[in-house]
């Protein structure tokens, strides 16, 4: 029989799941946001055998690079990146911060979502955000 502890968090959607929903969300309302067709996301935080992580690498995989980002720039940002976080558990890494803090200090909006209501809720919220003219 499995521990209390394993039956609780196994309740608790993996990052992946979350991020589906989210990816999900995104489609269906791409109608409404045109741009929502390029959010895409980052491979990061897949599992990956030695020979693959060494692959992705010279391919310029890069620790810390948030799951998610939308090329659209709206109101003063240039686009929105967003890691991906299990809603309970969820563990943000040096690398995760120092990405974050980076982007943006270069004009990104960047936010750490703590399962996929709150993933949506960020990008609703950017949404709302005038997009930006080219000219």
């Amino acid at each position: 029989m499995k521990r209390a502890a394993t039956l609780f968090t196994d309740l608790i959607p993996t990052e992946h799941v979350e991020q589906c929903a989210v990816i999900s969300w995104a489609r269906k309302n791409a109608y409404r946001y045109p741009c929502l067709n390029w959010l895409y996301a980052n491979v990061n935080g897949q599992n990956k055998t030695i020979k693959e992580r060494a692959y992705f690498k010279a391919e310029g995989l890069t620790s810390g690079v948030a799951d998610l980002f939308l090329p659209d720039p709206r109101g003063s940002f240039c686009g929105l990146y967003i890691e991906m976080k299990r809603r309970k558990g969820g563990k943000i890494s040096p690398e995760q911060e120092e990405f974050i803090e980076w982007a943006k200090s270069r004009g990104y909006a960047a936010r750490i979502a703590f399962g996929a209501d709150q993933g949506i809720e960020f990008l609703q919220e950017y949404l709302r955000l005038a997009p930006r003219s080219n000219s």
